[in-house]
């Protein structure tokens, strides 16, 4: 049987969020939560650290893809969401539990909000849809609301994304032209085929400079390769790259 309680924690990440995608493409991160309480210590009359909880979580589809690129490891977060457990026996007859946490969304400690896009939904509910809504609607809010979602990081849209056009492919560079732009520039200077994940490597395209998570990019590339057109798995054979 299955249990779910909703839960919001607070903490830092132990690592940085590991994504895959499941065999029918939608993707899956998982990552783990540490948060330390903060307790008294009557013999030293100080506040310290207590014992760290060590929580696991997961999130789904979009919400997945958008944290993995905007968080990483030792990242201060506010995780909200439903607690989940799962039970199950044994082969030798024993039973067990597994406890951990499904995301619903994923808030920067310091009220910063990761890129939450339209499709991310939670209980059939678009939150990106609605995130943008409410930014563009803004002065339509109550003042109340406006406050909530101020605590939140949500500011309202300039004027000039109020009505957002479209540019076209050949105006703005894909995710995709960005990062082998990025790799060809990090193959060039280091001589190196390995990243680290961290690592953002700046690159001008167009006159235009771009701060791609380069590291990032590399390992979900590698990841969605059965996804990419064999143009684009030329490409990055050519650079080297031995999984393509």
């Amino acid at each position: 049987m299955r249990n779910e309680l909703p839960l919001t924690v607070i903490g830092n990440l132990v690592d940085d969020p590991e994504l895959r995608f499941t065999s029918a493409g939608v993707a899956v991160a998982r990552f783990t939560v540490a948060s330390t309480p903060r307790v008294f210590d009557r013999e030293s009359n100080a506040w310290r650290d207590g014992e760290p909880t060590f929580l696991d979580c997961s999130a789904w589809r979009q919400l997945a893809e958008n944290l993995a690129g905007s968080v990483s490891k030792g990242a201060r977060v506010v995780v909200a969401g439903r607690l989940r457990t799962d039970r199950w026996e044994s082969p030798e007859g024993e039973k067990r539990s597994r406890m951990y946490a499904v995301l619903r969304d994923l808030t920067r400690a310091d009220g910063a909000l990761p890129d939450i896009a339209p499709g991310v939904t939670f209980d059939g509910d678009d939150l990106g849809r609605w995130l943008h809504q409410q930014r563009s609607d803004w002065n339509k809010l109550a003042a109340a609301q406006q406050e909530r979602l101020s605590r939140l990081g949500v500011q309202p849209a300039p004027p000039q994304a109020a009505v957002p056009t479209r540019p076209t492919s050949a105006a703005v560079p894909t995710a995709f032209e960005r990062g082998i732009a990025a790799l060809t520039q990090y193959i060039g200077r280091e001589g190196s085929h390995t990243v680290p994940r961290g690592h953002v490597e700046p690159v001008t395209i167009g006159g235009q400079e771009h701060a791609v998570k380069l590291g990032v990019w590399v390992s979900n590339t590698k990841t969605r390769r059965a996804r990419l057109s064999g143009e684009q798995l030329a490409r990055l054979a050519e650079l080297g790259m031995a999984w393509a």
